[in-house]
């Protein structure tokens, strides 16, 4: 087993859906693509505590009834 598991979907504060959550390979910052409109939130975890940090994005449309190519291409990548 790695230390980065695979999760499909979760919600986090506010109920906002997320999805694509990537762990930083050395600090304690986890980051995930909003399911709902092309942003990122970033999550301190140290202390087995999430603590959210912020999200870009935030203020970007929403997918609406964007799929397959459109939807791919409005979807931000995390690095």
């Amino acid at each position: 087993m790695t230390d980065v598991e695979a999760v499909a979907h979760v919600r986090v504060s506010g109920g906002r859906p997320v999805e694509q959550l990537l762990c930083h390979p050395r600090l304690p910052l986890v980051a995930g693509v909003d399911s709902d409109r092309p942003a990122v939130n970033v999550w301190d975890c140290e202390g087995a505590q999430l603590r959210e940090l912020g999200c870009v994005g935030a203020e970007s449309t929403v997918y609406g009834d964007a799929f397959g190519w459109d939807r791919m291409t409005r979807t931000p990548s995390v690095a």
